[in-house]
């Protein structure tokens, strides 16, 4: 068997990393829907807890309130993000694979959507007078969310993207050449 590869191999092992690349988006988004939703209540609790005189100050019906809302403003926003997620072309935007391949914090228009946690807390925490002047940052999981881990998806996903952009260019070049071959032919056949 020849070492060169034909257009229709190149497509297919192309098609085949798809398929895994929406497989892969399929778990991220389930360990980030879990995640996130776990990280409001919680950053909501260490907010409560590490502002004593605020905390202390609240009614018991305004710290029922705080908590419900972290449980459930936490889950809606999850599930916003997830959502907006479900769309591949956010995750296929991305141009280079970064040197921490452990983290999607490099698929900028995906850490955008993730990161709107961030602004939802920090106004939930406001209307509560417990935000801090530096609001909290959200980073995955380094722990199993729903027997995944983060980080190996994170790993599997850049190198998706690294693979398919190598056949990619591995397709143009046999299709340039291709090219150059028949126009080289019909040059000589003039």
């Amino acid at each position: 068997m020849s070492e060169a590869q034909t257009v229709e191999e190149l497509e297919a092992q192309i098609e085949m990393r798809n398929n895994r690349f929406k497989q892969v988006i399929v778990d991220i988004r389930a360990v980030l829907e879990e995640d996130l939703a776990q990280f409001f209540a919680r950053e909501t609790k260490r907010a409560f807890l590490g502002k004593p005189a605020v905390s202390d100050a609240l009614s018991a019906e305004r710290v029922k309130d705080l908590k419900r809302r972290a449980v459930q403003d936490g889950l809606a926003i999850a599930r916003s993000i997830s959502e907006a997620l479900a769309d591949e072309s956010l995750w296929n935007k991305v141009q280079k694979v970064p040197e921490n391949v452990r983290d999607i914090r490099a698929a900028e228009p995906v850490w955008a959507q993730v990161s709107r946690i961030e602004a939802a807390l920090q106004d939930l925490l406001q209307g509560f007078g417990l935000a801090d002047p530096e609001p909290v940052h959200y980073k995955i999981p380094s722990y199993f969310v729903k027997g995944l881990y983060m980080p190996g998806l994170a790993e599997h996903y850049w190198r998706i993207i690294h693979e398919v952009q190598e056949l990619a260019e591995q397709r143009r070049r046999i299709e340039t050449d291709a090219i150059k071959a028949r126009l080289e032919s019909r040059w000589d056949d003039a």
